[in-house]
């Protein structure tokens, strides 16, 4: 797990998983699955080459790009999503906006 700060991950071949505590998480061109847990901080996620599961404390949340699902946990802060290859699932958005376009599979929310 990071504590805090913010963290930059850009070209990646295979899976990541990221525990953050706090901080601005940004990635970039990553050829396989992602998994981020995070507690507070702006999260970006453009290139995503599989399954994209994020777990947001608070923070808006920024994805572009995905070849595969994406799955979001939010407690608050805005959700801006573009196109993804398959479904998109908001599991929980506590508050904050939901913007999305460009999804080629279903569209699950909580609400």
């Amino acid at each position: 797990m990071i504590g805090s700060g913010s963290i930059k991950i850009d070209g990646v071949h295979g899976d990541i998983s990221v525990d953050d505590g706090s901080g601005s998480l940004a990635l970039a061109n990553v050829g396989g699955q992602v998994i981020i847990d995070d507690g507070s901080g702006s999260i970006s996620a453009r290139g995503v080459g599989g399954d994209l599961s994020i777990n947001d404390g608070s923070g808006s949340i920024k994805v572009h790009d995905v070849a595969g699902s994406v799955t979001v946990d939010d407690g608050s802060g805005s959700i801006n999503v573009q196109d993804v290859e398959n479904d998109l699932i908001i599991v929980d958005d506590g508050s904050g906006s939901l913007d999305y376009s460009g999804i080629s599979g279903d569209v699950i929310t909580d609400s």
